[in-house]
């Protein structure tokens, strides 16, 4: 997933624990894990997660959201031919 799509963090030092539960849903959990021996501040209503952790992770551990190309898609990448080697 592209990272440039989250909202503005709603804390100075970051994302809050309340606010990422509403951007990643089902996958708090597994954040929380990828958190794991990872730097975040204390704020006062709980946790609050760096900027540049939440990005990688939306970078690297989600999935894209584009759709799958199709057989027919992909048939077609294979078929195309340089005319100018023939």
């Amino acid at each position: 997933m592209d990272s440039r799509l989250l909202p503005a963090h709603d804390n100075e030092l970051g994302y809050s624990e309340q606010q990422l539960v509403g951007i990643l849903g089902d996958r708090m959990a597994d954040f929380r894990e990828h958190m794991i021996m990872k730097t975040y501040a204390n704020g006062e209503s709980g946790p609050v997660y760096y900027p540049s952790d939440v990005h990688r992770y939306v970078e690297h551990m989600l999935p894209p959201e584009s759709a799958p190309l199709s057989r027919g898609q992909v048939a077609a990448l294979f078929s195309v031919r340089d005319e100018s080697s023939s």
